[in-house]
């Protein structure tokens, strides 16, 4: 916190203020004051949830960096210290209240799901049907979720300190365990959690945060701790940095560690070369900084009494985001969908949709990327949207999903239902096979009159074709009724057509 005797000229707008301040590389570019003590930060999408003390869960509006505004709030009937966000749901950990998990598919009215009652319970992370909770001074807790209206604790280790931060990450849990430094706790089996290895900082551990082979440790006492994961067994420290002031938490993002470091504020640390970092921008805020997110070329800290505060770091490379919904044609999110994406042609990440159909991939250089839907016996539209050369956000990446069941014949007429080829519309004609094969596809009349055929090659799953409206002489047919047979690899079915010119 800046104790700075000089005269401000402050000018209040948008919910902050602009003033003098102690900075390097980073810009405050909004802020909004809660009315509470915010003690920790997620980001998803538009939006900041915050885990805001006695006032619970707010979630405001971040979509305009410079104009952060409430959207929604939920009590809880205690702090609320830790927060993380799933699909439609955030938990928040909130001391002796336990943990309290919150449906947040309408980010302007989140409702309480359910809760478990807790001792002192500082943080959280989700991982499938499992949330493990960062318990003080019982250790780790492992809670199943997988009824998300009736959480049950499924396993616990008493770590030797007290558990303040958890990651998790290839079937171990990470825990700032305070004076005992850095746990590492075997999950593979949740109902019997075990320690494996373990690292002291010799000082007091009390946030974590996991990239690649490295776990990276907020030593309160003793700044930047680097621990060598690759071995979970024989965890190693790989290099510190001791410039960073008091940090309560931390969390990485490319080259760089953004610490939450109390009152001396928001520090980033470039931490290419663990064994030589160094200190490449800072924020030194009014408040008490208790938790910190970074997003693309954002920082998000939860500030204490000041609020949320976001700031612009000058020197990060420029970052993106992609994300969108899958839904049908009605508008109804479609559940189940894995949405893959590529960057230059070659599989890069893949994302399960949530309850809303909701999917985002973030943090991605500027490059060439495609994302493509898929699931069994669905058809997408478009089938894949691509970039060339990403150079800002795509937040509308959507698609509409058909399904079809196996072994149908499936016409798909025009905008109205019906193909008007005039406008250049096609009969779509869809066969969701069953096997491999060949399938004849003639068009009659009504009159019996054969117009066109071809013969199709399928295989399981859905395969498609088009008609052009026209004859086997290449002219355009008449406006009415066809009948289409499709017979072949399983099929002898006929359905309708309407073609209107």
């Amino acid at each position: 916190m800046r104790r700075i005797i000089c005269t401000l000229i402050c000018v209040a707008f948008s919910g902050f203020s602009l003033y003098a301040a102690d900075s390097s590389n980073m810009d405050l570019v909004g802020s909004l004051n809660t009315g509470d003590r915010p003690r920790a930060v997620f980001v998803r999408g538009d939006y900041a949830y915050l885990a805001d003390s006695d006032s619970g869960l707010r979630i405001v509006d971040i979509s305009v960096s410079s104009s952060p505004v409430f959207k929604g709030h939920c009590a809880v009937s205690n702090d609320a210290l830790g927060i993380y966000v799933s699909g439609d749901y955030a938990y928040i950990a909130g001391g002796d209240n336990g943990l309290s998990i919150f449906d947040i598919s309408n980010p302007a009215s989140p409702s309480k799901t359910s809760s478990f009652v807790g001792s002192e319970f500082y943080d959280v992370c989700v991982e499938g049907d499992y949330a493990y909770i960062a318990d003080g001074a019982s250790g780790l807790r492992v809670l199943n979720i997988s009824n998300l209206f009736l959480p049950v604790e499924f396993g616990h280790y008493n770590t030797p300190g007290s558990a303040r931060g958890v990651q998790v990450k290839g079937g171990y849990a990470y825990v700032a365990d305070c004076t005992s430094g850095l746990r590492v706790v075997d999950i593979s089996n949740p109902t019997l959690p075990v320690e494996v290895g373990y690292y002291d900082t010799a000082g007091e551990s009390r946030g974590i945060a996991i990239s690649g082979t490295y776990a990276y440790i907020a030593d309160y006492t003793n700044g930047l701790r680097v621990i060598d994961i690759s071995n979970p067994l024989a965890p190693s420290e790989v290099g510190h940095y001791t410039g960073s002031y008091q940090p309560q938490n931390i969390f990485v993002l490319e080259n760089y560690a953004y610490l939450a470091s109390y009152e001396k504020g928001v520090r980033v640390v470039n931490i290419s070369t663990p064994s030589a970092m160094t200190e490449s921008g800072y924020y030194d805020t009014d408040g008490y900084v208790y938790d910190v997110y970074a997003l693309g070329n954002y920082v998000y800290a939860a500030d204490d009494y000041m609020g949320l505060d976001i700031f612009n770091f000058l020197l990060s490379s420029p970052l993106y985001f992609i994300r969108g919904y899958v839904r049908t044609f009605s508008g109804e999110a479609v559940s189940g969908v894995t949405v893959t994406l590529f960057k230059d042609g070659i599989p890069a990440d893949a994302k399960a949709v949530n309850l809303a159909g909701y999917y985002e991939f973030i943090n991605l250089e500027p490059g060439n990327y495609t994302v493509r839907p898929s699931k069994e016996n669905f058809e997408f539209s478009p089938a894949e949207i691509s970039t060339q050369t990403l150079s800002g956000d795509i937040k509308t990446a959507d698609f509409a999903a058909r399904q079809y069941s196996r072994g149908e014949l499936t016409l798909v007429g025009g905008a109205k239902g019906y193909v008007m080829p005039l406008k250049g519309e096609k009969l779509k004609i869809v066969l969701n096979s069953e096997i491999t094969g060949a399938v004849d596809i003639k068009i009659y009349t009504l009159s019996g009159e054969l117009v066109w055929g071809k013969t199709i090659a399928v295989s399981p799953g859905v395969n498609d074709d088009t008609w052009n409206c026209k004859n086997t002489g290449g002219g355009g047919v008449a406006s009415g009724i066809y009948l289409v047979y499709a017979n072949g690899a399983g099929f002898d079915v006929k359905k309708k057509a309407a073609i209107i010119r």
